[in-house]
């Protein structure tokens, strides 16, 4: 009697699903910078150490703009479009400006605290058929 081989095919069928359920959280960090200074006509740059905190403390370094976030400057109460300024640690550079006292306000809102998690499921069933 010699050796049989068994020939079959075997055909399966996966069905079901997958739901991803996912919650993200973004806790944004904001930081304020306020200053007196008497502007004058043309570009020029307002020290770091000019400029104090929401507590009142006058600051050595002014944060970097941030990666994931944004920063508003504004003077006299009035927001200053993004090309006319520029933030640095060292202070913030005004591109041209009226004359006069103003009050300054640096906004920095970062939005890098970011987590997620995902809880993954799923409902397969697999049939499988085998014929020879």
């Amino acid at each position: 009697m010699g050796l049989q081989k068994l020939n079959a095919i075997a055909t399966s069928t996966i069905q079901g699903t997958v739901t991803v359920a996912t919650t993200t959280t973004i806790i944004p960090s904001v930081q304020r910078f306020f200053a007196s200074v008497t502007l004058s006509l043309g570009s020029f740059t307002i020290g770091a150490s000019n400029f104090r905190n929401d507590n009142g403390n006058t600051v050595s370094a002014l944060p970097s703009p941030p990666t994931y976030g944004y920063y508003n400057v504004y003077i006299n109460g009035n927001l200053q479009p993004a090309g006319s300024i520029t933030l640095a640690t060292t202070g913030l550079t005004i591109a041209s400006t009226l004359s006069a006292l103003s009050s300054i306000a640096i906004e920095v809102v970062d939005l890098s605290n970011v987590t997620s998690s995902s809880n993954v499921s799923n409902n397969f069933t697999v049939t499988t058929d085998i014929t020879s």
